[in-house]
């Protein structure tokens, strides 16, 4: 099968019991399985090094996924916070007047 040159095929062997919910979720939502890996992956990769390392755990079960994610949110959601901060002490930009 040929393939468009943006694009690599990717082959993994997972724990059976993680494949099957996963088989069981795309296929009952009707979702390609390719998208959902691909999504997958998009997130590890722009995750921080040390986050990654807690994913990869072999004692992280679901509820420290959740807490892990959670974590993640909260990160992100205080620098938001913190940058919409700075942007709103900025003094107001004043067009320059061209005459």
């Amino acid at each position: 099968m040929a393939y468009k040159d943006n694009r690599e095929t990717l082959s993994a062997d997972i724990d059976k019991t993680v494949y099957e919910k996963f088989q069981t979720q795309w296929k009952a939502r009707r979702q390609q399985k390719n998208g959902a890996a691909e999504a997958a992956i998009r997130l590890w990769v722009d995750l921080p090094l040390e986050v990654q390392g807690r994913l990869l755990a072999a004692d992280l079960d679901a509820n420290g996924l959740v807490e892990l994610v959670q974590e993640i949110l909260d990160h992100r959601i205080e620098a938001g916070r913190k940058a919409g901060l700075k942007l709103l002490s900025r003094p107001p930009h004043k067009p320059s007047q061209k005459g």
